[in-house]
């Protein structure tokens, strides 16, 4: 069972996909999902919509409130996803540059009991870079899970492409072998 994730949105075109995740979390698993959003995930996405998916506030600023607090969301969550993630992004956790809400969070939760869950999505051009990759298998090396990408079709030029957002059966998968109890301790 999935019981309550925090979700972390970027500034991919795949954050148009979300709310189908958070759709499929909360019906088939009742899951309560509480989420951030960077300023260039809101570009695509309004926090309003997701929001109304939710039932719960989205946090978007490192200074919203103290209920936003980075510590607390971690504190409350036994496991960040952000999805999509962005190569910048990916780029900040892993070299630990935390300004904004969801870099800060991420980096905060490599240093915590809690578990980090990235799901990439970029062009394959991006996804192939060598500082990418290496950012990548820094981030794998200090014990981040990563979940696709996956083969897919580009939304810009419509070409098929291993570099889409994990599905949602995907990601779901990966986040109940995160839940399950034989890896709680």
């Amino acid at each position: 069972m999935i019981e309550k994730l925090l979700l972390g949105c970027t500034g991919s075109v795949g954050v148009l996909f979300i709310p189908s995740l958070i759709m499929k979390l909360r019906k088939e698993y009742r899951t309560q999902i509480e989420v951030m959003m960077t300023k260039s995930a809101q570009r695509f996405l309004t926090p309003y919509s997701l929001e109304i998916l939710t039932g719960m506030p989205v946090a978007t600023d490192l200074f919203d409130s103290f209920q936003h607090n980075h510590i607390n969301f971690i504190e409350a969550h036994k496991v960040f996803l952000i999805a999509p993630a962005t190569a910048s992004m990916i780029s900040k956790i892993a070299n630990g540059i935390a300004d904004d809400l969801v870099s800060l969070s991420a980096c905060v939760t490599v240093g915590s009991t809690a578990e980090l869950v990235i799901a990439p999505s970029m062009n394959i051009a991006m996804w192939e870079c060598t500082f990418v990759q290496e950012n990548v298998a820094k981030l794998r090396k200090a014990g981040v899970h990563f979940v696709g990408p996956s083969r897919g079709t580009e939304i810009v030029n419509f070409k098929e492409a291993t570099t889409a957002m994990a599905s949602d059966d995907e990601v779901v998968q990966k986040l109940l072998e995160l839940f399950s109890p034989a890896t709680t301790t």
